[in-house]
């Protein structure tokens, strides 16, 4: 678990939470911590069952106040059904590029806000029908807080 604290008072955390029991014990953790919202990004790789990213829904829905599913190394499997399988309620934002994803809701976050990035951690790419993607959750978190960070030009 990788925590950063950002300039308006919210937070983000990167985690690696990726199945139904991790995430639950990571929101969990969370909940009692949270001064206002808990915004989750949920994920799920490809070639796992339906039932599982179900039971992953469900888990986000009892413990965040927001949930925004996203794509995460879909390997051989049609990325929009597994996003409709991790969709266990019709609130559930889904915006399937991850990085666009990440920075919408950082931007969102207000003071006592915690955003949690599950289901990654720290890997370097995701693994999809075409090969490699780079991509790293943290290094989006870093570079979307020092843009919040960066002065305002011609101020």
């Amino acid at each position: 678990m990788v925590r950063r604290r950002l300039p308006a008072g919210g937070q983000v955390i990167v985690d690696f939470a990726h199945n139904p029991h991790g995430l639950e014990t990571v929101l969990g953790s969370l909940r009692g911590q949270v001064e206002s919202e808990l915004v989750l990004i949920l994920s799920s790789k490809g070639g796992w069952s339906r039932e599982k990213r179900q039971r992953m829904g469900e888990v986000a829905g009892r413990f965040a106040d927001r949930v925004c599913i996203t794509d995460d190394d879909p390997r051989d499997e049609d990325p929009a059904l597994i996003r409709a399988q991790l969709r266990t309620r019709a609130d559930f934002e889904i915006v399937p590029d991850r990085a666009t994803a990440i920075r919408k809701l950082m931007t969102r976050l207000g003071c006592g806000d915690t955003l949690l990035i599950a289901g990654r951690g720290e890997d370097d790419y995701f693994v999809t029908a075409f090969g490699r993607k780079l991509h790293n959750d943290l290094t989006i978190v870093d570079r979307t807080i020092n843009t919040m960070n960066a002065p305002v030009q011609g101020a």
